[in-house]
């Protein structure tokens, strides 16, 4: 066998191989240390709500844990509804999914979105990047 063949031959093997290994690794799932139930309810002067989805909502969304969250300011200001979901390992039937899709698709309107820093308190604290969307069904709002 020429040098030329048997370098051609063994760069296909390691690339054979690379793509097996590769299309059969199962991506390491991060374990959650607490369930989404201890969610605080109380965050600087807002006490919030736990809400629950429903079934066709958790068929649909498919997370192993979440958590819904309406919470009213003290100051009797607008509520803010806070969702979350964690994924234990994602997969092309298992994964997040933006509410950008998803709300339009179940006739939400988004009226606008962006990216705010959150303050947070505490000696050490910094803020925290989160998006705030503001949706509108009808006259729900």
């Amino acid at each position: 066998m020429s040098p030329r063949t048997r370098n051609l031959f063994l760069s296909c093997l390691i690339m054979g191989a690379a793509f097996l290994l590769m299309r059969h690794r199962e991506d390491t799932p991060v374990p959650l240390t607490r369930s989404f139930t201890s969610f605080p309810l109380s965050v600087g002067g807002w006490d919030g709500t736990p809400l629950t989805l429903d079934q066709k909502e958790k068929d649909i969304l498919k997370a192993d844990d979440y958590a819904l969250v309406n919470y009213a300011p003290a100051d009797g200001g607008p509520p803010l509804l806070f969702y979350t979901a964690y994924y234990r390992h994602q997969t092309a039937a298992r994964n997040i999914h933006s509410p950008k899709n998803c709300l339009p698709g179940s006739g939400w309107d988004v009226l606008s979105s962006r990216t705010i820093d959150a303050p947070i308190e505490g000696p050490m604290a910094t803020p925290v990047r989160i998006n705030e969307t503001v949706i509108q069904k009808g006259l729900d709002e």
